[in-house]
């Protein structure tokens, strides 16, 4: 059986959300029998240190098959779990899928994350943002370990996105969305869904 990490990179501020994502994830693990075979490994800080090196250090924290990460404020759906676990099961380098998107709330948009896109860009193929094999798409670790992450504090996710699409070879592409990202005004957008103009 093919094993799984859920990395989680929080901080203090978002305690309160990221005890609700933890406590989702751990239903769907124990309701689902896969306690041995999907794990989660968070670290929490109150910023001291770049997004790009806790990352890393979740990152090879791991000793599972597949990695992905999660923001400790996104919601992820009922069927998270069950759906990338089935998938990483037929042994591919990543899962591509949809992700519900709003802002404060409001504004629902589609986003598509997927080994089919070759850059990040907006309105294609009917989805507002598409994006290559990102931090959010579950990968083989051996292949995330190849790449890292820097340690910086903006802009990690991109250069790990596009260097990572180019391992990649194979993909299962669930054409649902698995989680919802709410983006709030505390962060520029174009910063926190990593927007390149």
């Amino acid at each position: 059986m093919k094993t799984l990490t859920i990395l989680i990179a929080t901080t203090v501020d978002r305690r309160e959300s990221f005890n609700r994502v933890y406590d989702k994830f751990m239903r769907q693990i124990h309701g689902l029998g896969l306690s041995n075979a999907v794990k989660i490994i968070f670290h929490e800080d109150n910023k001291e240190i770049s997004i790009g090196k806790k990352r890393q250090m979740l990152l090879e924290a791991a000793d599972t098959d597949y990695i992905v990460f999660f923001d400790s404020d996104d919601i992820a759906f009922d069927c998270y779990v069950k759906d990338i676990h089935d998938a990483i099961q037929q042994g591919v380098d990543c899962v591509g899928f949809e992700i519900k998107m709003t802002t404060n709330g409001q504004n629902e948009q589609v986003c598509c994350h997927s080994l089919s896109y070759p850059e990040w860009t907006e309105n294609v193929d009917g989805y507002d943002y598409v994006r290559n094999v990102t931090h959010f798409n579950p990968v083989k670790r051996e292949l995330a370990l190849q790449v890292g992450f820097q340690d910086i504090r903006f802009g990690e996710d991109i250069i790990y996105s596009n260097q990572l699409t180019t391992l990649c070879k194979s993909e299962v592409r669930l054409r649902k969305k698995l989680f919802h990202y709410d983006y709030r005004n505390e962060t520029p957008h174009d910063i926190k869904y990593g927007i390149v103009r």
